[in-house]
Formats: structure tokens, C-alpha cells, sequence
């Protein structure tokens, strides 16, 4: 009994990943920047991994860069904004996760005017992006997959909002996106999305932990870090190369089998819901069924009375790992708003809880979840 349903704040690393971390490893023990022989090897592999990636994700190889993860590639291009000269509007949305809401005060002690892009039921509203769009506007932050409801923002509808705009003012318009949640979740094609940037993390896909992804097509764009010119001068540093190996094989494995994975997180999703709601929870998430854009990996409910927190270790308890949120602000002094400025009540915000799923996950242990938190509901 028991299970892990904490995907979204990680996921275990798959065999391919483990086996191709260990043979590069093995196989390639130069640095990709060293000019010997070795060196050249790496090199020559490393250029390998990044066309790997960079087919599989819809963008060319030189637009793509390797990272330590998605809060270091969001980092990348909010850290450029630090270095204009002339600060102008940045518009981040209310439903981004924190490595990039949490830059907000960064973002305004050095001069920029931050403002929050509403986000009602965990969704952009694209009639409000372009109210707020101003002759200053220079960056706009989007999540593609909410980490907390799983919701799915309009990408390309948001992009051809700023591009309309960007073409009555001449001035050019940074969108960046955030896609950790979306690799193997949702299909994903940087150039069909037409995106500036779009940041990525491996151990969301069952890939390692400590390696990610920056796309970005935005020749403006400058490190605030620097170092031995790695990475085109974008991520300066020597890269790791058994995890990107690592990472092309959890990256292409993901991609690869969607369909399937999608169709079981489907169906566990509906499962979940129907259980839970009898046992008396209320689900947050919207339906897919209902908007077409929430992922089904991604599961939000609460229940009007247990804390969150007191309900994630009633379960841990009894070896159900849920979560209370995103595992990134759990690690903070001071939390964010979260839910409530998604427009949900104080009440199911502090009593919601995270149920995510992946490939590994069994219909039984679903069933085992459902029937855990309708008992601990119950005693409570």
C-alpha cells in the first residue's frame, strides 16, 4: 500500500537516462572546451546531444543552451533585464511559479515597473495581457503548464498578442515561457509557438536533477554571470555531460511515448476526480473535458477542512506522497498567495492539496490514494 504522487516536484530517473548518464560517463572523460583529444570527443558529443534536443523540441541547435535546471534558465533572461539601462514595464503573470515571481522585488529595486498579468482559475487572460501592454512593456513571463493546477496557457495566442502590439510601436517584446511542466505532458513545438525563450528542467521528465534547458532566439539577451565563454557566453561553466546525455534520453523517451502516457494520466485523472469528489473533496483543477487546457498529470483538490499541510503528512504516514504546493516555495520564509490570486477562497487554499501523476503510475495505486484521503476526511 501506498505510492509517490509528487511528480511535479520530481520525477525518479528512467533506466535510458541512468544508462546513458553512465556510458558518457565512461566513455567521455574530457572537457568539451579542452583542445586535446579527449577534449575534442566530448565536444563532438555534446554537439550530438544538442541537435538530439533541439529536434525534439522545435528549435535550432545554436538557439539551444544547456543549464543546471528551469529556475537557472528562467534566471538567465530575468538576470538581463538587471543590465538595461533604461528600465521599462516587465509583465509576469499571477499563475508563474516562483523562480520567477519571486524576482518581482529584484525587478523593481532595479528599476522596472512589474506588473501582474490576472490569471482567474489559473488562466492568462489574453484580454488583459493587452491592456496592459505599454510603449514600455519589454518582457512578458508566461507558464505554459501550471505546477499547482495543471492549467494550460494559450502560448501562441498570448506571443501574437505581443507581436500585434510589438508592430504598432516598433518596439520588440521578450516573451519568455516557462515549459518545466509541459516536456512528455503536452505537445510542444518551440518554433510553431514563436516564443523568444522557453526554459526546461530534466528531472520533471525522469530525467537527472541539476540539468536544463534555455531556448532563446533573442540575440539581445546577455549573461549576468561570466566565465569561460561556455554555452556561446549565455551559461558560462563546464557542462555536464552525462547528465545532458542523461537528459536527451529521458527528453526523446518523454516526447516518444505522450500519447500513451497521456491516455493513462487520463484516465487515473478521472478516476481521482469521481472518487474524491463522492468522498466528499472538492477539485480545483478544471476538467479537460470542460476547457480542452489542463493537463491531466496535474490533479488540485481540497477539502474545506484539513489543512494542507496536516492532510500531506496524514498520508505520508501511511506512504502516499502527495503535495501542498509547489516544492520550490516550501523552501520559503515568506509564501505566495498561490491560489487565492487565482481567485479561489482563502479556505480551499489552505486546504489544497496536489496530486500529480507520471508514466509509472498504477490504477491501483490511484484507487489506494482515493480510498486513503476519503478515510483520513472522514476521522478528521
Amino acid at each position: 500500500m501506498g505510492g509517490y504522487f509528487d511528480w511535479a516536484a520530481t520525477s525518479p530517473i528512467c533506466d535510458e537516462a541512468l544508462r546513458a548518464y553512465a556510458q558518457t560517463a565512461v566513455t567521455y572523460p574530457g572537457n568539451p572546451s579542452a583542445v586535446h583529444n579527449a577534449g575534442r570527443q566530448a565536444a563532438a558529443c555534446l554537439k550530438g546531444f544538442r541537435e538530439r534536443c533541439a529536434s525534439v523540441l522545435g528549435c535550432r541547435p545554436e538557439n539551444l543552451y544547456f543549464t543546471s535546471g528551469g529556475t537557472e534558465s528562467d534566471s538567465i533572461v530575468l538576470n538581463s533585464a538587471l543590465q538595461v539601462l533604461s528600465p521599462g514595464q516587465i509583465i509576469i503573470s499571477k499563475s508563474e511559479h516562483p523562480a520567477i515571481r519571486q524576482y518581482a522585488p529584484v525587478l523593481r529595486r532595479f528599476g522596472w515597473q512589474v506588473t501582474e498579468l490576472p490569471c482567474p482559475g489559473g488562466f492568462a487572460s489574453l484580454k488583459q495581457l493587452k491592456k496592459l501592454l505599454t510603449p514600455d512593456t519589454r518582457f512578458v513571463f508566461l507558464m505554459s503548464v501550471n505546477n499547482i493546477l495543471g492549467t494550460i496557457q494559450d502560448i501562441a495566442g498570448a506571443v501574437e498578442v505581443c507581436r500585434d502590439y510589438s508592430t504598432s510601436t516598433g518596439r520588440p517584446i521578450h516573451v519568455h515561457v516557462d515549459a518545466v511542466q509541459a516536456v512528455g505532458k503536452i505537445p510542444l513545438d518551440f518554433s510553431g509557438l514563436k516564443a523568444d525563450s522557453m526554459a526546461f528542467s530534466a528531472h520533471k521528465f525522469m530525467g537527472p536533477r541539476g540539468c536544463g534547458i534555455l531556448i532563446n532566439t533573442d540575440s539581445s539577451l546577455s549573461a549576468l554571470s561570466v566565465g569561460g565563454g561556455q554555452e556561446s557566453g549565455l551559461r558560462p561553466g563546464t557542462e555536464n555531460l552525462p547528465a545532458i546525455a542523461a537528459m536527451t534520453a529521458a527528453l526523446e523517451k518523454a516526447v516518444a511515448e505522450l500519447d500513451e502516457n497521456r491516455q493513462r494520466a487520463t484516465e487515473l485523472n478521472a478516476y481521482a476526480r469521481d472518487s474524491l469528489t463522492q468522498a466528499g473533496f472538492e477539485i480545483l483543477s478544471p476538467a479537460d473535458s470542460d476547457t480542452g487546457r489542463c493537463s491531466p498529470f496535474i490533479l488540485n483538490v481540497c477539502s474545506n477542512s484539513i489543512p494542507s499541510e496536516v492532510l500531506v503528512r496524514m498520508l505520508s504516514d501511511l506512504g502516499f506522497y502527495i503535495s501542498a504546493g509547489s516544492a520550490c516555495n516550501n523552501n520559503s520564509r515568506k509564501k505566495t498567495p498561490g491560489l487565492t490570486e487565482l481567485g479561489f477562497r482563502p479556505t480551499q487554499a489552505a486546504t489544497s492539496v496536489r496530486i500529480s501523476t507520471g508514466p509509472l503510475t498504477t490504477m491501483q495505486q490511484m484507487q489506494e490514494l482515493c480510498s486513503a484521503m476519503a478515510d483520513c476526511l472522514k476521522g478528521f
